[in-house]
C-alpha cells in the first residue's frame, strides 16, 4: 500500500523542509563515514607450525568489530582465492569479516619449510598432503581469526565456513575436528563453526571421503546451506548429501526460518568459481542464512576474549 502524509499547516510544512534540510547531509555523512570504516583487504601470511607452509591469504575485515560474524572461504582444487576476491568484498561490505586462503600448493601458498627445495608441487600431493590442509592450516587459518576475535575485530563464536569444490570437503572435515576438541576449565578449544556453506560441492578425492563424515552426529549442531546448479555435474552430490542430512536437520523450504538445512538450485549450468562470481544475489542469499542460521546466537554467546589452545 502506498500512501502519503499530508501537512495540515505552514509550521508543519516549515518544520518538515528543516528537517530535510539537516537530515538530508547528516544521513549522507553517516553513510560515507560508514563506508570509510570499512577497512582495505588485506594481505597476510599465515605460517604453519609443523610444515612451516607459508600460506598466503586476503583478508577482508569487518567494520562491526566485536558484532561481525567471520568466514573462511575456501576455493577448489586447481584453483585459488583470487577468484573468490570479488564475492567477499560483496560479504566484507554487508559486515562480515572474510578469510579467503590460498590452499596449499595452490597461488602463493607453495612455500613450505619441510617441502623439498623448499617449495610445494601440486602435482606430487597426495592424502598426507590433503590431510595437513585439513589439520594443519586449517587451524592456522582459526588461529588468525582468533587473534582478530581477541584484538575486538570480530566474534569467532560466529564462525561459518563456505566450501567452493573441494572446498567442500575441507570445511566439512574440519568442521569435525572443531568439534572434537573438548573443552577445558576456563578455555574453549573449538565447536566455534556454527554453519557450513557447500558450493559446487565435491566431496571425494583421492581417499579423502567427506560424505560419511557427514553422518557424525556432531554435524547435528551446525547448519547446512546447499548450493549448486540444476543442471550442473554437482547437482547430483547436493541430492546424497541431502537425503544423509535430513535424517538430522530439519528441510522445509516452505518455512526456511524454522529450517537448518537449506537448498538452492538455480536453473543454471555453471559451477564453482564460475557460478560464484555469475550467480544474482548469491551474497544477500548467503547473508540471509547466517543471519537466520549464525547471528541468532549473538545474544547467547556475545564475545569474551578467548585464551588460545593449548599446543
Amino acid at each position: 500500500m502506498r500512501f502519503s502524509l499530508k501537512f495540515t499547516s505552514v509550521l508543519s510544512l516549515s518544520l518538515a523542509l528543516l528537517l530535510q534540510l539537516f537530515a538530508g547531509p547528516m544521513l549522507a555523512q553517516d553513510k560515507e563515514k560508514k563506508e570509510k570504516e570499512i577497512p582495505e583487504p588485506e594481505v597476510v601470511q599465515i605460517v604453519t607450525k609443523k610444515t612451516g607452509l607459508q600460506m598466503n591469504a586476503m583478508y577482508f575485515g569487518s567494520n562491526q568489530e566485536k558484532e561481525a560474524a567471520p568466514i573462511i572461504l575456501l576455493h577448489p582444487w586447481e584453483e585459488q582465492g583470487a577468484l573468490y576476491y570479488k564475492f567477499a568484498k560483496e560479504l566484507q561490505v554487508m559486515g562480515y569479516a572474510v578469510l579467503v586462503p590460498d590452499l596449499r600448493g595452490h597461488g602463493k601458498s607453495t612455500q613450505a619449510a619441510l617441502a623439498r627445495d623448499g617449495k610445494i608441487d601440486i602435482t606430487k600431493m597426495g592424502k598426507a598432503d590433503y590431510g595437513l590442509i585439513v589439520a594443519e592450516d586449517m587451524e592456522a587459518m582459526k588461529a588468525f581469526l582468533l587473534q582478530e576475535h581477541n584484538k575486538g575485530k570480530l566474534n569467532i563464536e560466529l564462525l561459518s565456513v563456505i566450501g567452493v569444490g573441494e572446498g567442500a570437503m575441507f570445511a566439512t572435515m574440519w568442521s569435525v575436528n572443531d568439534w572434537s576438541f573438548p573443552s577445558l576449565p576456563g578455555m574453549k578449544q573449538g565447536q566455534d563453526v556454527k554453519a557450513l556453506i557447500l558450493i559446487s560441492p565435491v566431496m571425494t578425492m583421492k581417499g579423502m571421503n567427506a560424505e560419511t563424515a557427514l553422518k557424525n552426529p556432531i554435524f547435528r549442531q551446525l547448519s547446512f546451506y546447499l548450493l549448486a546448479g540444476s543442471s550442473s555435474p554437482s547437482s547430483k552430490n547436493l541430492g546424497r548429501m541431502l537425503k544423509t542430512l535430513e535424517k538430522t536437520h530439519t528441510f522445509d523450504e516452505k518455512d526456511y526460518d524454522a529450517s537448518n538445512l537449506w537448498l538452492g538450485e538455480p536453473n543454471t549450468s555453471l559451477e564453482m568459481a564460475q557460478f560464484v562470481n555469475k550467480q544474482p544475489k548469491l551474497s544477500n542469499a548467503i547473508d540471509s542464512f547466517i543471519s537466520k542460521r549464525v547471528k541468532i546466537y549473538s545474544k547467547q554467546l556475545p564475545w569474551a576474549e578467548r585464551k588460545q589452545k593449548l599446543q
